[in-house]
């Protein structure tokens, strides 16, 4: 079976469309009303939060995952 990669921009939408969707579904079951506030401005902050935190993560470790790359090429053409 062909393994699929997901291009970062789809990556990204896809964390912040699970991120929002857990996000309704714990304050859709929270016993307390203050909680279950139906402002929409409210509910995105703590998903687009998350996701930026991801974004950043990501984009480090893609960056650092190209030069541990380069590097271990290196040090097997030295062998």
């Amino acid at each position: 079976m062909k393994k699929m990669r997901l291009k970062p921009w789809q990556l990204y939408v896809l964390v912040f469309v699970l991120a929002f969707g857990i996000n309704y579904l714990l304050r859709w079951i929270s016993a307390g009303e203050e909680i279950k506030d139906g402002n929409l401005l409210v509910s995105l902050v703590f998903p687009v939060m998350l996701t930026v935190s991801f974004i950043a993560g990501d984009r480090v470790r893609r960056k650092n995952k190209k030069y541990k790359d380069k590097v271990e090429e290196l040090l097997k053409n030295d062998e």
